[in-house]
């Protein structure tokens, strides 16, 4: 993309682009696919609703997916997906000594209830959701909301509450005080649209 916005397509594949001014944000997400579908798609089990979205994704670009990794690679990728930490050498060991058939969903349930999930996505959801005590009034901004702000959306993901009630729980909050949030880029279905929240 050049300093006049305009972008150039080197191939196949999606993206967004964001744009932000002080106070306002705004997002387009770009998909350049190969015009007509592949019809040799390689058929691929769905485990859950998230591998819908990401195999029609896939499938709208003609990317194939991957064959399944063994056991040591998915450990380490969830594990450092989920709680941004590698597994122990004891952790490992037991990972692969278990055999029974729905150990890898087991896995990732037991990583979802750590603390270190909360903490590492805590810290993510701040940044996506530009969550922060900044009041152009009152540059730089207040380390006291920030930390007030970050605890609030950790003990929200400790609590396992649905996405859907996460952030009208949020508005909510600032409607209180509590919380100050400047700007809030929600995405819609697969990165399908944006709203502002003033």
């Amino acid at each position: 993309m050049n300093s006049h916005g305009k972008v150039d397509v080197l191939g196949i594949g999606d993206t967004s682009v964001v744009v932000r001014y002080p106070g306002q944000v705004g997002m387009a997400t770009l998909v350049v696919t190969p015009g007509k579908p592949s019809p040799n798609f390689p058929k691929v089990q769905e485990h859950n609703f998230i591998d819908k979205h990401v195999l029609a994704r896939l499938r709208l670009l003609d990317i194939h997916p991957p064959e399944l990794c063994d056991d040591p690679t998915f450990l380490r990728r969830v594990a450092l997906d989920v709680t941004g930490a590698l597994p122990t050498p004891d952790e490992i060991r037991a990972f692969l000594a278990d055999n029974r058939p729905d150990r890898r969903a087991r896995k990732i349930d037991e990583l979802l209830a750590r603390p270190d999930h909360a903490a590492l996505w805590a810290t993510k959801f701040m940044d996506i959701l530009r969550v922060t005590g900044f009041q152009p009034a009152s540059f730089p901004p207040l380390v006291h909301d920030e930390s007030r702000a970050y605890e609030w959306i950790r003990t929200r993901l400790r609590e396992d509450i649905p996405y859907d009630d996460y952030i009208p729980r949020g508005v909510k909050h600032k409607a209180k005080g509590n919380l100050t949030v400047l700007t809030v880029c929600i995405p819609r279905g697969v990165l399908d649209d944006v709203h502002e929240l003033e």
